[in-house]
This record gives structure tokens, C-alpha cells and sequence, in this order.
């Protein structure tokens, strides 16, 4: 499912990049037209989820609502709206890439908030990790590009983000069940979305073409929707730091799609840096996981 899920959520920077090759298109409005074509897929399945099981009911006091909905817009409000904003500066493929390191940010948030243990190993794959994201930037293609810094801060932020969203729902998810959780925190992202839309444009501009709107609709149902409950069922049976680790193959779809699809650059640069961003990245992982079989073993002895 993790897999599925991060394939999925690939997508979303190829439709994103052929959206804003369309027309001249404000990040709000794609983030608002996104979250209005998946605000009713959110809500009847939080609305029939409670009318099947009304002992759930008595899960939703307003507290638990009002944190929901915070760490909703934290993750699919403030982290999308950052996401999509770098997406104009940077390539597809650099965008992954950048945002992919958000497992870091994971245990490092993970050590410093939330009592968990921060590793040598750690410090090493952050090191190697934007040792390649140093490479990619020393590229002619990123050389080139006078927004490139703008761009990363945008991506970087919503790592952070993202990171946090993760450390902070796991807890919710297991209390709520994951469908639940996922319906009123995408739910609350997305009236969000819609408020900020409205403060700054009529309603009525929120369709700019049908061509736009093609492809922003296949971001909402293929790389919102669906990702969103598979990606959190996911959280939910393997935990953040897993979901990260299957989360590596979501940088490799994301560049083979940008080259065929988009055409963008793959030239020397840009294969040593991604390979050492994604080394970072699976060394991680890798050790992360050592430690929990570790653990176990040792909890068991």
C-alpha cells in the first residue's frame, strides 16, 4: 500500500508541471480547483464511515475534531500549497527530490519533539543526502535557473511540513482509524484551500480551461484521493518511519516519468545526484530498520 501510494503520489508533480504549461495558472487556484473536485469524495466517506459504525461517534469530541483539522491543514494545506509553489521554480524531478528527504526530517523532528532516539546514522544519511542535492544544484539545467534557491526553500518547507504531519497524525490515526482521520483532516485541508482561494479571487475564476482542468482533476482523484487513504492506512499498520522507506521509490517514478513525459534533462549531474540522494535515503532507512529488528530481539531476550 505504502508503495502504491507513493507511485501514486508521484504523479502529481508531472500533471502539476503539464497544468502550469497550460495556461497562466496562480497556485491557489490549482490548489483550490485540486481540493473542491476531492472535497465530496472526503466527505461522504467520513459521513458514511459514521452512519455504519456510530460507535465512532463517540470518538469525535470537539477537541479531537479541532486537532484533526489543524494537523490536516498542516499537511495538505500548508505542505501542498509550499509544494506546488517551488513546482513553478524547479523541475519534477528536483522537486522529488528535495521533498523525499522529509524521512530525515521525520526522526530528526522525531529526536528533538518527541523523546525518540536521533543516530549517527542519521546525521550521516542527512549529509549524503544534500551532498546530492548539491550535486543536482551545480548542474548547468539548475545553474541556469535564477528562481533555483526560491524554488527549494518552497520544497524544502514542505518537507518540513510533511514531516511533522506524520510525527503528529500517527497518534490520531490509531484513536480515529485511518479512513476516518483521513476524511476530516483532507476535509479541513481543503476548506482551507477554498477559503484562501476566495479571499483572493472570485468563485468563478476557479475553472481557468478545460485543459487545466484535465489535468487537475487527475491530481485530485489519482494523486490526492486515493494516495491520501492508502498512504495513511499504510502510517497506520507499518508506521511513519516504513512508510517513509517505501517512500524511496517515489523519486525514481517521478524522474522517469519527467524524462518521457515532460522531457527534462537526465544528464550527468542530475543520475550522481540522484543516486546519492536516494544512497542518503535507503542507508537510512536501512539502519533504521536494523535497529527496530535490533530492539525486538533484545525486548524478547
Amino acid at each position: 500500500m505504502a508503495a502504491i501510494g507513493s507511485l501514486l503520489f508521484s504523479t502529481k508533480a508531472i500533471f502539476a508541471k503539464l497544468a502550469y504549461a497550460a495556461g497562466d495558472l496562480p497556485v491557489e487556484t490549482m490548489l483550490a480547483l485540486r481540493m473542491s473536485i476531492a472535497l465530496p469524495f472526503f466527505l461522504i466517506t467520513g459521513l458514511r464511515l459514521l452512519q455504519k459504525e456510530p460507535a465512532r461517534r463517540t470518538l469525535l469530541s470537539p477537541g479531537l475534531l479541532i486537532k484533526t483539522g489543524l494537523i490536516g491543514i498542516l499537511g495538505y494545506y500548508c505542505a501542498s500549497f509550499l509544494d506546488f509553489s517551488g513546482l513553478k521554480y524547479l523541475t519534477a524531478q528536483m522537486e522529488r527530490l528535495i521533498l523525499f528527504t522529509y524521512p530525515l526530517f521525520v526522526v530528526l523532528f522525531g529526536a528533538l519533539f518527541f523523546k525518540q532516539t536521533l543516530t549517527k546514522w542519521t546525521i550521516l544519511s542527512f549529509a549524503i543526502s544534500y551532498a546530492g542535492l548539491a550535486i543536482l544544484f551545480s548542474s548547468s539545467s539548475s545553474r541556469n535557473n535564477p528562481d533555483l534557491t526560491i524554488g527549494a526553500l518552497f520544497v524544502l518547507g514542505s518537507a518540513i511540513s510533511f514531516a511533522l504531519y506524520q510525527l503528529l497524525a500517527k497518534e490520531l490515526i490509531t484513536k480515529m482509524g485511518s479512513r476516518l482521520f483521513t476524511s476530516f483532516a483532507m476535509s479541513a485541508a481543503a476548506i482551507a484551500t477554498l477559503m484562501h482561494f476566495s479571499l483572493l479571487h472570485p468563485l468563478q475564476n476557479i475553472w481557468v480551461n478545460n485543459e487545466i482542468g484535465f489535468y487537475v482533476t487527475l491530481i485530485a482523484i489519482f494523486s490526492t484521493v486515493i494516495p491520501a487513504y492508502i498512504l495513511n492506512e499504510a502510517l497506520n499498520r507499518i508506521g511513519p518511519q516504513m512508510v517513509g522507506m517505501l517512500g524511496n521509490l517515489s523519486p525514481l517514478f517521478t524522474t522517469i516519468m519527467a524524462i518521457f513525459i515532460l522531457g527534462e534533462a537526465f544528464g550527468p549531474y542530475e543520475a550522481i545526484g540522484t543516486l546519492v540522494v536516494l544512497s542518503g535515503i535507503v542507508l537510512f532507512s536501512h539502519m533504521d530498520q536494523k535497529a527496530k529488528k535490533q530492539a525486538q530481539k533484545s525486548a524478547k531476550e
